[in-house]
């Protein structure tokens, strides 16, 4: 996959740690030139990350007087970034547009809310004080596997810079935007964090904390993991496993909560003994057979020479022989030679996509989250839904998460005239986006070749969940079959424990988000260059991409991306959770220095100039744990060590806040069903935005009507196919 290219954009990086990197490295992949000053005294990450050179390595250094003429000519400053103790490198992002109007100034920082704009960006200090720590288990916090505050910020960031490139492109004046982790950990529970008057079984319907994930262990010691909730699953998992057992052979077996948090997804007594017959490279072949949902769990780095994905290229080497992740999208243009680009016209709507209409023929998550994230920023999205429905409609938040802000039209694409109505809309779009099996948009005449015939300027993503080549290409996926494959279960579970899965479909999450940054990204190219993009992103690349700190070195070692401490509480003894005598705490001791004062208060000798082993991590928890949070804290505190309290209920916290409404955080809304809504807010304000009512959801062909006579369709042929079932 050759890069994008990004029109000649000039990046100026200031910024420092794990997400701006990612950022910059980003925009590098994307094409653009990437100029970097770094503090006087060196920037202390690269100790930190070993991927911190390989994030950087396609930047420019700059020197500090040619800083001020870098900025003059530069289209994007980076500024902020992660915290680091006796570091003061920051930049004034007013200052910086006041000087330079026409520069967009992306500022990463730890939080937005004023009561906690002066606390340490550090990731797991902002997974504590978030509340994230609280979403997976029922009876304790644990460290995320990933660092996806950092992960969140980084991919908002960049949303946020192209929407601002395009706003310039009409109004000539750049913008200033804030990415930080606590909006990152937004984003990733928009499914979870919301609340209503008058709840019911939709509403309520998720993955609850402390559910045993259908992850098994083989006669050998290692791992499959398997989703039921599609038909036949459950038979064919019997079949498999040699089970003797009458069922259904439609039956779904759907998650349920009567049958306890241990077999939630499964019925464990039963299938657990079974699995352990088997090695894993027996059992996966006769899950497969079957039709069942099925995956190995590996370890961080062992996928990356799997067929697949060598055959949808992710993973990348560089000249001095690291590899690396690179771009998670796949992008390839064309000329549409004399046609015209839609002309974007004035629009209701405000925001850097008023004007911009996008068609989002997304199911489940993955694909409408991107759609989402566009109509956030003034697109006109009109979801084409199914006239049965999209399948997830019944879990009524995560919908929600994905689906707020669009038009509805519902169509049956499976029917000849169907599929004519849908070429019509092409003809009227800027942007479709889908995330069908592979094969699939072929057959409904959305492929790419099909949709240059209909409409050359139309610009289409499609989403996958094992990308568009390779052996497992056709095959049906789901977030959590990818999450083991691409090392996130692993690293979730801790050293010697089993494996898990994320409760909250992260992977969905991010394919939705890199397919909003894709589609930004060449709606940016088609007005300065009139070239057309043609793009695909997969679960597969997007497991890959939240993993970037792990590298390979030339003699084939990987390093970064460590797995949880066998506690789960951190990667490292130095930075993780602590039980306290009342609740739980943070810390972030990110230096001898620092790692000194901890041994003080605790009146502990261990060496501060060493990494800490989880035995002396063990001494240290059973030295805080007399403390209560508040006496622990304050000592903490006076003697300069970093840390925070873990929020039990990150959700609640929030609607707790004063800040939190003032920084789009939260946004409420009337709901006919639910009475008042509270949920997450658009993440991706301006800094010339103000506070916006939550968007509504619409039901099942709200807008079917009046999208159709947009068309100039007269009323008698839209009821004609409304009673034939064409429409809904």
């Amino acid at each position: 996959m050759a890069d994008a290219d990004a029109a000649g954009l000039k990046i100026v990086d200031l910024g420092i740690g794990m997400a701006a990197a990612i950022v910059a490295q980003t925009l590098a992949h994307l094409g653009a030139r990437v100029a970097r000053l770094e503090p006087p005294g060196g920037d202390p990450f690269y100790q930190v990350y070993p991927a911190y050179p390989i994030w950087h390595q396609r930047a420019t250094l700059l020197s500090a007087a040619a800083l001020e003429q870098q900025l003059g000519s530069a289209d994007v400053c980076i500024i902020g970034g992660e915290a680091y103790p006796d570091l003061d490198w920051r930049f004034d992002a007013s200052d910086l547009r006041k000087r330079y109007p026409r520069l967009v100034v992306i500022d990463m920082c730890g939080y937005v809310t004023a009561d906690a704009s002066d606390r340490p960006a550090v990731d797991v200090l902002a997974q504590a004080r978030t509340g994230l720590v609280n979403e997976q288990m029922a009876d304790r916090p644990i460290a995320m596997g990933a660092p996806l505050p950092s992960y969140g910020a980084a991919l908002l960031a960049l949303i946020g810079v192209y929407g601002a490139l395009i706003e310039r492109g009409r109004s000539g004046v750049g913008q200033s935007l804030k990415a930080s982790m606590q909006q990152g950990v937004a984003m990733w529970m928009e499914g979870v964090w919301s609340s209503v008057e008058n709840p019911d079984a939709g509403f309520l319907a998720g993955t609850p904390r402390g559910a045993k994930q259908s992850v098994w262990r083989c006669k050998d010691g290692k791992y499959v993991v398997s989703v039921f909730g599609v038909p036949g699953s459950l038979a064919g998992t019997y079949r498999a496993l040699d089970i003797e057992r009458e069922v259904d052979p439609g039956d779904r077996f759907l998650p349920d909560i009567s049958r306890g948090l241990r077999n939630y997804f499964a019925d464990r007594d039963l299938l657990e003994p079974a699995f352990a017959q088997q090695t894993r490279d027996q059992v996966l072949p006769r899950l497969w057979a079957e039709k069942v949902p099925a995956m190995a769990v590996l370890e961080p780095g062992e996928a990356w020479d799997d067929q697949q994905v060598r055959e949808n290229p992710v993973i990348q080497k560089n000249a001095a022989g690291w590899r690396y992740t690179g771009l998670p999208v796949d992008i390839r243009f064309h000329d549409p030679g004399k046609h015209n680009v839609r002309e974007v016209g004035n629009a209701q709507a405000s925001g850097p996509l008023a004007g911009y209409r996008i068609l989002d023929l997304g199911q489940w998550v993955a694909g409408p989250f991107g759609g989402k994230l566009l109509s956030d920023l003034g697109a006109e999205v009109i979801k084409v839904e199914p006239v049965s429905g999209d399948p997830v409609r019944a879990m009524t938040r995560i919908f929600a998460s994905s689906n707020r802000g669009k038009r509805n039209i519902a169509i049956d694409l499976k029917t000849d005239e169907g599929r004519e109505l849908l070429a019509r809309l092409c003809g009227s779009a800027d942007v479709l986006m889908h995330n069908y099996r592979v094969g699939v948009e072929k057959r409904l005449g959305i492929d790419p070749e099909s949709l240059r015939k209909i409409n050359p300027s139309l610009i289409s993503f499609h989403a996958t969940a094992f990308g568009l080549h390779g052996p497992m290409a056709s095959n049906s996926g789901f977030d959590p079959v990818t999450q083991p494959f691409t090392g996130h279960s692993m690293r979730l579970g801790g050293k010697g424990n089993d494996p898990d899965i994320y409760n909250v479909a992260v992977l969905d999450y991010a394919v939705g988000a890199i397919g909003a940054l894709a589609i930004l990204q060449a709606l940016l190219e088609r007005e300065r260059t009139g070239r057309v993009a043609e793009m695909s992103g997969s679960l597969l690349k997007a497991g890959l991409y939240m993993m970037a700190e792990l590298v390979q070195t030339p003699d084939g070692e990987f390093v970064g991306a460590p797995l949880l401490n066998s506690t789960r509480t951190g990667y490292s003894e130095s930075e993780r959770l602590f039980e306290a005598a009342d609740g739980w705490i943070a810390i972030a001791a990110r230096t001898p220095a620092m790692k000194a004062a901890l041994m003080k208060i605790l009146d502990l000798e261990i060496d501060s100039e060493k990494t800490w082993s989880e035995e002396d991590g063990a001494q240290i928890a059973a030295r805080i744990r007399v403390h209560p949070v508040d006496t622990i804290l304050q000592k903490l505190q006076g003697m300069n060590v970093w840390a925070e309290a873990c929020a039990p209920d990150g959700w609640q916290a929030l609607l707790d806040n004063p800040c939190a409404q003032d920084r789009l955080l939260i946004a409420e809304e009337n709901s006919e069903r639910h009475g008042r809504v509270s949920a997450v807010g658009s993440l991706l304000g301006f800094a010339d935005v103000g506070q916006q009512p939550l968007p509504s959801v619409a039901e099942l062909g709200r807008d079917t009507d009046a999208i159709l006579g947009g068309l100039g369709m007269p009323t008698t042929e839209i009821d004609r196919l409304r009673a034939a079932r064409v429409i809904a």
